[in-house]
């Protein structure tokens, strides 16, 4: 199967190749529509394996850089003078990825990059670690960079106030164009929002599904013959 200028499922994270019958399945289950926004979210979220559609040097680089970093993590979340260390050097704390958050991996990414690579080096030559390289601490920097947006879409999708059905279309169509308008002004990772936008119009074409699911329930439900409250 391929979407949009010929692009495979195949080359996307492994989590989306039954993306459809599990996106599908929670529009005709669930009555809670936050949980329907939640399913396209997990299709989104920015820790899951999208170096698959790197090229095999980028993806050696990008396996070695996330290898060190969490080599990092590791040290610094499970030794307080180890964390105490990495204050010392750079006066702020690494952020350590945590599953129930699926911004987690990027924020702890952004923190890495902030932090200068003499400043890195110090720490993992304290820690007995391997040092991070120029070119991996720079594809680390371009990984954060065409992540933001997708970042920010996660944000807005999972919000608590103001996220509805509305939300999501728009939110998808924003985050391919900011995505497509970094792509110019990266170097090593220039597959990555290639990645991402045919996932997102992948998502679009669901999510006209769900807006057509919601328009048949409502006629099903207000519509001449239906139950309004008391009925389904």
């Amino acid at each position: 199967m391929s979407v949009d200028g010929g692009v495979s499922k195949s080359v996307w994270p492994e989590h989306v190749a039954d993306l459809g019958v599990v996106l599908v399945a929670a529009l005709l289950t669930s009555g809670d529509w936050r949980y329907k926004l939640k399913c396209f979210c997990a299709a989104l979220r920015p820790d899951c394996e999208y170096e698959m559609i790197l090229s095999r040097p980028e993806k050696a680089v990008y396996r070695s850089a996330t290898a060190k970093c969490t080599a990092l993590w590791n040290k610094a979340s499970r030794s307080t003078v180890a964390a105490e260390t990495v204050e010392e050097v750079v006066a702020k704390k690494l952020i350590v990825p945590c599953n129930t958050r699926w911004n987690s991996f990027y924020d702890a990414l952004a923190r890495i990059c902030e932090i200068p690579i003499v400043d890195l080096n110090t720490i993992s030559s304290k820690f007995s670690s391997k040092a991070i390289t120029e070119k991996e601490h720079q594809l680390l920097k371009e990984y954060c960079i065409a992540m933001k947006p997708l970042t920010v879409a996660l944000d807005i999708l999972q919000g608590e106030d103001n996220c509805y059905y509305g939300t999501l279309l728009p939110t998808l169509e924003t985050l391919m164009m900011k995505t497509l308008e970094l792509k110019s002004g990266l170097q090593i990772l220039v597959d990555l929002p290639e990645a991402i936008v045919p996932l997102c119009r992948y998502l679009s074409l669901l999510s006209c599904t769900l807006f057509i699911w919601l328009i048949k329930h409502a006629l099903r439900r207000w519509g001449p013959g239906g139950g309004g409250y008391g009925g389904e």
